[in-house]
């Protein structure tokens, strides 16, 4: 009854089973709030996703563990979060390696692979992968999760590139704060209001 539970509800699974690590208090159950849980709940209802959060939302962490539910409790999806550096990748990883390790028993998952960058779920048979643009290249997705875009370089021209294997079915989802203009998140996220893409705009001010 849990399984099932957790399998139906993110929101469920985060208030009763997972845990993040709070820099004074220690590890704490991850009570979402209700921007965390509308933007879960928009990611779920769009294919693109464009989000203009601020700092210390806790964005990067509600979406990390939120794909971290879906290897979980899905079948066969491929995730991937691109970082701007691989120190911040590597950092995304942690999340989810400090996620599972919380778990009760019987709810963690057996795994293939668990190391910073490439974590797959025997019994799910799901993917989350770990790293920076260059390493993304070439790889089929289910989601896209592209942590702060307004600071990574040449995300133009990554972008091109990746669109060929979203093309065939995939989902993105990008979350940044804003870093100036010029930029393709910047360009992207204008386009989206004007409506010159597919993006759906998450507004978090």
């Amino acid at each position: 009854q849990e399984i099932k539970k957790c399998a139906m509800s993110f929101h469920y699974f985060c208030h009763k089973y997972v845990k993040i690590a709070h820099p004074k208090k220690g590890l704490l159950p991850f009570i979402t709030f209700k921007y965390q849980r509308r933007v879960i709940d928009d990611y779920e209802k769009h294919r693109f996703s464009i989000i203009r959060k601020f700092r210390q939302g806790g964005l990067t962490t509600v979406t990390v563990l939120w794909a971290m539910w879906r290897c979980l409790f899905k079948l066969d999806e491929t995730l991937m979060v691109v970082s701007k550096t691989d120190r911040e990748a590597i950092a995304a990883g942690e999340i989810v390696k400090r996620g599972l390790e919380e778990l009760p028993k019987w709810m963690q998952p057996e795994m293939s692979k668990n190391n910073d960058h490439q974590k797959i779920f025997m019994d799910t048979g799901c993917k989350l992968f770990f790293y920076t643009p260059e390493a993304a290249r070439g790889r089929a997705i289910t989601y896209l999760i592209v942590d702060e875009a307004a600071f990574i370089q040449q995300m133009a021209s990554f972008w091109n590139d990746i669109f060929q294997t979203i093309s065939t079915g995939g989902n993105v989802i990008v979350v940044s704060t804003v870093n100036g203009v010029g930029n393709w998140y910047e360009e992207t996220y204008h386009a989206a209001e004007r409506g010159e893409n597919d993006f759906h705009i998450i507004d978090l001010h």
